[in-house]
């Protein structure tokens, strides 16, 4: 389970009651799975990797983690070979069969289907970067729809707040930044990480007021504390309230990537 759903560099922090949220939307026997909305660099992947392994550990998908990214592709071919592989054994029988083996085995076991950078089907932002044909988006769809009534779940990120094309119904659970005990967390693994001393900001008011102005946004927090090895965070605050230096753009730009 680590090799498909990895640790992020600093190790996975908090989400306590997002893991609560997320399994409570997979007990409802109406929803078919849930669906993490949220910004870029807000998280989402992270969850998603850090639950299914939770989930996997305490029994609730026994019949395996299979995961899709998205980024870069976004067609059937790529779940059907994250389920099935991707070897000769499944390469001989047509597109059709491979889905209806992938379908049995899904219906039949307990399994998480993560699906990962999903707004890229229909494109974002608003139609740009549509990486799914319309084909393949009822492919994709079809597929997805075939599992109601089985024994697995699906778990699907995106930066949209709802997936139009999709017709079977989820729970949509917006993901927002890391609570403040848990950013201070990451913050100081940061640091660490970057050889930083921390107690150099100890008494340092701003230092906290740095923090909640990057909001737990993890991708801010990896794009900026390490400035603290040049600058104060009293000029770092500054900087972001002018979008000088290029510092208030970084954080901006942090929440646009993948």
């Amino acid at each position: 389970i680590l090799n498909i759903c990895p640790e992020g560099q600093y190790g996975f922090i908090g989400r306590d009651y997002d893991f609560l949220r997320i399994e409570r939307a997979l007990r409802n026997p109406d929803n078919h799975g849930v669906i993490l909305s949220g910004t870029g660099g807000v998280g989402k992947t992270e969850l998603a990797y850090g639950f299914a392994r939770w989930y996997y550990e305490t029994g609730g998908c026994s019949g395996g983690v299979f995961v899709t990214n998205f980024k870069y592709k976004a067609d059937l071919g790529q779940i059907i070979g994250a389920i099935t592989g991707f070897g000769k054994e499944f390469s001989q029988f047509s597109e059709k069969a491979q889905c209806k083996r992938a379908i049995t085995y899904l219906k039949q076991n307990s399994c998480l289907l993560i699906l990962d950078n999903v707004e890229t089907v229909a494109g974002y932002p608003g139609n740009w970067q549509v990486l799914a044909s319309t084909e393949e988006k009822e492919k994709i769809d079809n597929f997805l729809r075939e599992l109601r009534g089985g024994k697995s779940r699906v778990l699907l990120t995106t930066r949209k707040p709802v997936e139009e094309w999709l017709t079977v119904a989820y729970s949509i659970l917006e993901v927002k930044g890391l609570v403040a005990i848990d950013a201070e967390q990451m913050a100081n693994r940061i640091l660490t990480d970057k050889k930083i001393n921390v107690n150099r900001f100890q008494d340092d008011p701003r230092y906290s007021q740095l923090i909640k102005y990057l909001n737990g946004h993890p991708r801010s927090m990896e794009s900026v504390l390490p400035l603290l090895r040049q600058l104060s965070p009293q000029q770092i605050i500054d900087a972001i309230d002018r979008r000088a230096e290029g510092i208030g753009a970084r954080i901006a730009d942090a929440s646009l990537e993948c």
